[in-house]
């Protein structure tokens, strides 16, 4: 088997990576719908949700994205620094949209979708499920 035959190009990890986020999205809006309508603040809310979906998109990106074989550990470690810099982003555009546009936060969480997971996928492809050469 060839490298390229093991290993999925750009085009077809982000396409994975895209199937995988829109079930994280699933995931995450209807948790997120679910806790804010009991009455958690929208920001917590956002952060339990995300959490979620950060179960459902290591499992699914590790095996089906990525492809990976790397050691769990320090690759989960890398992981979890990216989703965290991904929730920071969307907690801060999140804030923003609604803080300062106004915009109701049902509609701001889906506009901040797009940028965390450009973002996270950007990373975990360079860095946390980087393919590492055998040695």
């Amino acid at each position: 088997m060839t490298a390229t035959a093991r290993q999925p190009t750009v085009l077809v990890q982000w396409l994975r990576f895209a199937v995988v986020g829109a079930t994280n999205t699933l995931v995450s809006w209807c948790a997120y719908a679910l806790l804010t309508s009991l009455g958690l603040h929208y920001l917590l809310a956002s952060t339990v949700a995300f959490g979620l979906g950060v179960v459902n998109s290591y499992v699914l990106n590790r095996r089906w994205t990525f492809r990976s074989r790397a050691q769990r550990t320090p690759e989960l470690l890398r992981f979890a620094v990216v989703q965290m810099v991904g929730l920071g982003v969307d907690l801060i555009l999140l804030y923003a949209i609604v803080e300062r546009l106004g915009i109701p936060h049902l509609i701001a969480q889906a506009l901040v979708f797009p940028a965390a997971s450009a973002l996270t996928f950007g990373l975990s492809r360079r860095w946390a499920f980087r393919a590492r050469p055998p040695g």
